[in-house]
């Protein structure tokens, strides 16, 4: 049985997730901020991508199990 949402992470786990997501948000802006003032790489664009995307992702995940206030 799936717990309901509000209820799936421990207030320890979401301050992990949170410093996880925002530490991957701020990798994949240092990539971006690497491709534009460097060679322009197709891989630095990819790797920027990546971490931004998964932060997002559990930023909108601890978002959406936030709970009642």
């Amino acid at each position: 049985m799936i717990p309901p949402p509000s209820s799936r992470y421990s207030p320890m786990e979401r301050r992990r997730l949170l410093l996880t997501a925002s530490s991957n948000v701020a990798i994949g802006i240092a990539f971006l901020a690497l491709w534009f003032f460097s060679g322009r790489h197709w891989w630095q664009l990819l790797i920027a991508a990546g971490f931004m995307v998964f932060g997002v992702w559990v930023l909108l995940d601890l978002r959406r199990t936030r709970g009642p206030k």
